[in-house]
């Protein structure tokens, strides 16, 4: 029901597991004569949206009214239907298809400022401009992160979520309760004022704010759609001279076509970018001479474990990133639970990844990522969930 109107959907729609049928987005009506008449679709970013161009956001069991904010360019809860106060702008959640408030940034003048400062842009002052400055872009991406982050990391129930829950449990945090603002604020003090973070506070880590990317039954993901949502990729920033350095030496095994080698070099860079960034490698998790298993494991600022599959990305003939897909063995797919199962199995148990990836596995807290290298090395990097093809 979408307030007093019923509509009518797939019962498979929104069911990821390839052991059922695929479920075509459609929305349907009863009409004159009883039978089921198209009356819309649920889009790729989760909305429902009717032919008549009415937009609904579902939140709980209910939905809310949403139309598009072209001032701020963005959708808007304009009535939430019983859910909490309307005019609310939304953004993207812990998912491509799920939806948060927007953060009060005409409310957080002061920690807004506080940021710009952390972040060396101390310069930086006056109202946020979100539509024209890039700073201030950076600023609230990493606001936005941070909070997410604050919320799984202190929410006992959802820090102990298996990774693939806690978007979604971050999600529903967020509307009932609002962000933590007082929380950031000081960690914003304290690293102003170069003191320890307050006790209970994580160190930043831009993963955990980041949305999970489920693969499609095949196994595949969309590059370009990633790459165009910034809740959805590891922010990117300009080259230090190590990358510079490992990126010329890619463009030249790019074009000697020495993809050995080239494969070598993009794991590196995602190395490089990762340990420039406060990430530690922890070694081991390969075998046969170390041409199998986990290109790389890390341990993120805040203690987290994440392993990474370092892939190359096409451009398709308009110009946009390709899909990527992983690979398969005989058992199981690449990056799935079982496929690490399978690494740890045939990989040395006394190294540290491969300790570290067990002891993350077992509990339900193994973060897997994505890293899909363009022709031109730009990196794009993403959390992943494996569980449609994880039988």
């Amino acid at each position: 029901m979408i307030g007093a109107e019923q509509y009518f959907m797939d019962a498979n729609f929104g069911n990821p597991s390839g052991a059922v049928p695929n479920a075509r987005p459609h929305l349907f009506s009863v009409g004159a004569g009883g039978n089921l008449v198209s009356a819309g679709r649920i889009e790729l970013d989760g909305l429902f949206r009717l032919n008549d161009n009415r937009h609904y956001l579902p939140v709980g069991t209910g939905f809310c009214t949403v139309n598009f904010d072209s001032a701020w360019l963005r959708w808007k809860v304009v009535d939430a239907g019983g859910h909490g106060r309307a005019e609310i702008l939304i953004e993207m959640g812990g998912a491509p298809d799920s939806w948060v408030p927007m953060l009060a940034v005409d409310q957080l003048s002061d920690l807004f400022q506080s940021v710009r400062n952390i972040k060396g842009y101390a310069g930086h002052v006056g109202a946020v401009d979100l539509r024209n400055s890039s700073i201030d872009q950076w600023v609230y991406r990493y606001m936005q992160g941070y909070l997410r982050q604050i919320v799984g990391f202190c929410e006992p129930a959802i820090r102990s979520a298996p990774t693939a829950q806690k978007g979604a449990l971050i999600d529903a945090y967020i509307w009932r309760n609002g962000y933590p603002y007082d929380c950031l604020a000081s960690i914003c003090s304290a690293l102003e004022n170069r003191r320890p973070l307050p006790p209970g506070m994580p160190i930043f880590d831009a993963f955990q704010g980041l949305g999970t990317v489920t693969c499609s039954k095949d196994g595949n993901f969309n590059v370009a759609r990633i790459s165009r949502a910034m809740q959805l990729h590891y922010p990117d920033r300009r080259r230090s001279l190590v990358e510079e350095s490992l990126l010329k030496i890619w463009q030249e095994k790019d074009a000697a076509r020495d993809n050995r080698r080239k494969g070598e070099v993009n794991e590196a860079m995602y190395e490089a970018r990762l340990t420039e960034d406060g990430y530690t490698v922890l070694p081991g998790g390969t075998y046969g001479g170390g041409q199998n298993g986990f290109d790389r494991v890390f341990e993120g600022p805040a203690g987290d474990i994440y392993i990474l599959e370092a892939k190359h990305v096409s451009y398709t003939p308009t110009g946009e990133l390709a899909s990527v897909s992983l690979g398969g063995t005989t058992s199981s797919r690449q990056m799935t639970d079982s496929w690490v199962r399978q690494v740890l199995a045939l990989s040395q148990p006394d190294t540290l990844a491969a300790k570290r990836v067990s002891d993350a596995l077992r509990r339900g807290q193994l973060f897997k990522l994505l890293g899909a290298t363009s022709k031109d090395g730009k990196l794009v990097m993403f959390k992943i969930d494996m569980s449609p093809v994880d039988f």
